[in-house]
């Protein structure tokens, strides 16, 4: 039986777009997450970070913790042309395993087939000076870049590892980080690390 892995951002006591998670999970599932979310209790008014392991039928169990985002300003680019993560599985040990080369970067990029697509927890998005562009085969179709793609506000694209030197800004958006310019990371001759 698979295993699977949702994570929902809960600020203020409210969780954060409810939907676009059921959807996500109903493609693997038949958990419905209302019923769920409704037991859950919330010890303050702050971000915290909800993460649920489940499988086809049900909640095994879950984890609620206070949330602060790391600093990540240097990747690694790290070719993996094998790599599976459609679904967001909750054996993340090839995600892991790449995590792990990062050497002295704070995180790693996965090029697959010659496009980049994802980092080890997110979902891209690069400033190409009029608009911002996310990958157009990620990983994972995460829900805030879903979201995001829906409303406009970004758009998608292939984007060869060539390109990330053209680009003047980058951002890392997943569930718990969502679409911020104030975040935006700059970058520069240092950002990225080729193997």
């Amino acid at each position: 039986m698979s295993r699977f892995l949702e994570t929902i951002a809960i600020i203020d006591k409210i969780p954060q777009h409810v939907e676009s998670h059921q959807k996500r999970m109903e493609k693997c599932s038949l958990v419905q997450l209302n019923p769920f979310l409704n037991l859950i209790k919330v010890p303050t008014f702050r971000q915290y970070k909800l993460s649920i392991l489940y499988n086809e039928t049900q909640i095994e169990k879950f984890q609620l913790s206070p949330y602060s985002p790391s600093t990540i300003n240097k990747f690694k680019v790290l070719i993996d042309n094998e790599i599976d993560y459609s679904l967001k599985y909750a054996d993340r040990s090839r995600l892991e395993q790449l995590k792990s080369k990062a050497q002295m970067c704070d995180e790693v990029i996965i090029v697959k087939n010659g496009e980049v697509t994802d980092t080890s927890f997110s979902n891209l998005l690069f400033w190409d000076g009029v608009k911002w562009i996310t990958p157009e085969n990620p990983l994972l179709k995460g829900t805030c870049r879903e979201r995001l793609l829906q409303n406009g506000i970004i758009s998608s694209q292939k984007i060869s590892v060539n390109q990330l030197g053209t680009f003047s800004k980058m951002m890392l958006i997943n569930a718990m980080l969502d679409f911020d310019e104030d975040r935006a990371i700059p970058i520069d001759s240092k950002t990225f690390q080729f193997d």
